[in-house]
């Protein structure tokens, strides 16, 4: 089987809720634990570190195996989705795996006796416990799909679990209230583990989360953003991290709690899920992984500046729902202070669509609208999208093409920023256009 033949079976033959929305959605780990069983039950043959979160998952689990890559632990790292290559999904010290790892792996998959068939995201991660435990990492960062409780992910016993924010996203699916949403994603919390929660959870997100943990005797911590300033200062350089979003902050006080963990427990536990973390210390090392991030990981579009002359700008983000989208938009306009301003937004259907377009700039002077559709069925049509900003008053044009929408920014906008996002997927397409494939 070819690369290009493993990927047409993942995605052609399998539910995959990225491409699918709910439809593909497939909670449960019955077939998870099959899978991993039918592997060897790689998941059990290196420490991890699981990172659940509404925001910011993606960006603190790459913060912390940076950290940990940089501190000479062999690191294995597991996100989703990916922008260009699939391979993106699953690294080991920032080199991404083999093509032929992947379609080894999918061949083997086919001769597999399962109880169910599997799903797009149960094969990938799947695929990820079994390529980490090949490459024999230290230690694997393992970034949950969607939720918690239920997520391909969570039958790992982690040395730490991770969750970096809880707002109302995906309602469909895990809750349409905090409350409930605080609950899938507190499903990650394992007995004893200990379990660090990011800075600025709603109060009523962070009581049902330290409930669980109570029941559950996991010692948790809640991340303060004060630790940064502890941990930087005791570098004698000024710290810097390569991630340039506002929002990042947060996200590096997570990260900074969850290592500070670690530390703790390679030197006080001797058990095998600690010995890994016991050459830790509060050094140098981790804050130079903090401070190169996306060059030890490979992340890209995270409030990603692109220079596309020396007078415009391309602002690509991530930011796709409210809680992410309203940070989002106060970093915009603190850029674009006095200068013209083009927006080409795209958004899933399943979204909070109307509550991410009130938080447009649309009465601010010299400012275009562009409303577009990423190549996926989940998206919103650029047309129904435009016809929901003008019934709040928003006008704008419908280009129901990525790169036409990007062109025709262009155009209208010759100086000055162009912001690209809403979706992960508008991001994407972006990128595929104007950067290299990564090899």
């Amino acid at each position: 089987m070819t690369y290009g033949q493993a990927i047409e079976f993942l995605y052609g033959q399998r539910p995959a809720y990225e491409r699918q929305g709910d439809s593909g959605y497939k909670p449960g780990l019955q077939t998870s634990l099959a899978l991993d069983e039918a592997c060897g039950n790689p998941s059990r043959r290196y420490p991890t570190i699981h990172i659940a979160g509404t925001n910011g998952k993606g960006s603190t689990a790459s913060m912390i195996a940076a950290a940990l890559t940089a501190a000479g632990l062999r690191t294995g790292l597991y996100t989703s989705p990916h922008y260009i290559d699939f391979r993106e999904r699953i690294r080991v010290d920032g080199e991404m795996i083999t093509r032929r790892g992947v379609s080894a792996f999918v061949e083997r998959a086919g001769r597999m006796r399962l109880p169910a068939e599997p799903s797009f995201f149960e094969l990938t991660t799947a695929m990820a416990f079994d390529w980490f435990a090949r490459r024999q990492v230290d230690v694997a960062v393992i970034e949950v799909g969607l939720g918690g409780r239920l997520d391909s992910t969570n039958i790992i016993t982690p040395a730490v679990s991770v969750i970096t924010s809880i707002a109302l996203d995906h309602t469909s699916l895990l809750g349409d209230t905090i409350e409930q949403i605080a609950t899938e994603k507190g499903g990650i919390i394992k007995p004893g583990v200990p379990v660090v929660v990011g800075p600025g959870v709603p109060p009523a997100a962070l009581a049902v989360l330290e409930r669980i943990a109570a029941e559950r005797h996991a010692p948790l911590t809640v991340a303060d953003a004060s630790l940064l300033n502890e941990w930087c200062a005791k570098r004698p350089s000024r710290f810097v991290c390569d991630l340039p979003g506002d929002y990042q902050r947060l996200n590096l006080a997570t990260a900074l709690a969850a290592l500070n963990v670690l530390t703790r427990m390679g030197r006080i536990n001797s058990a095998p899920t600690c010995r890994a973390f016991q050459r830790l210390t509060v050094n140098g090392q981790l804050l130079y992984g903090l401070s190169h991030v996306a060059a030890l990981t490979g992340l890209r579009g995270r409030w990603q500046h692109i220079a596309l002359s020396p007078s415009l700008t391309l602002v690509l983000d991530a930011a796709h729902n409210p809680a992410a989208f309203t940070i989002a938009m106060r970093q915009l306009l603190d850029e674009a202070a006095g200068r013209p301003l083009c927006l080409v937004l795209g958004m899933m259907a399943d979204k909070d669509v109307d509550t991410m377009l009130r938080l447009l700039p649309a009465s601010r002077p010299d400012t275009t609208f562009i409303f577009t559709n990423a190549d996926t069925p989940r998206a919103m049509p650029a047309v129904e999208l435009r016809r929901h900003a003008a019934a709040l008053g928003i006008d704008g044009l419908a280009v129901p093409t990525v790169a036409d929408a990007l062109a025709d920014a262009r155009r209208r906008c010759p100086a000055g920023i162009i912001y690209a996002g809403g979706s992960m997927y508008v991001e994407a397409e972006a990128l595929r256009l104007l950067c290299p494939s990564p090899s």
